[in-house]
């Protein structure tokens, strides 16, 4: 019996479930980032909403004054 055909399936197997592994660990923090740039891009919406508030207001101060 030859058990070099053996060693390298269990080699090639050990291979593949460590890349599966790295795949889902990849795809874990894929979906993290989205999350993550999510959660910023409300944060963005939130501030320009805060600055058009704001714009609008100092326009009215400096519109009042003259």
């Amino acid at each position: 019996m030859n058990l070099i055909p053996k060693i390298t399936n269990y080699i090639f197997l050990i291979i593949l479930i460590t890349c599966l592994f790295s795949a889902e660990s990849l795809k874990s923090e894929l979906r993290q980032a989205r999350l993550e740039l999510d959660s910023l891009s409300v944060q963005k919406d939130s501030l320009e909403k805060k600055i058009q508030y704001i714009e609008s207001k100092v326009g009215e101060k400096v519109l009042a004054e003259y």
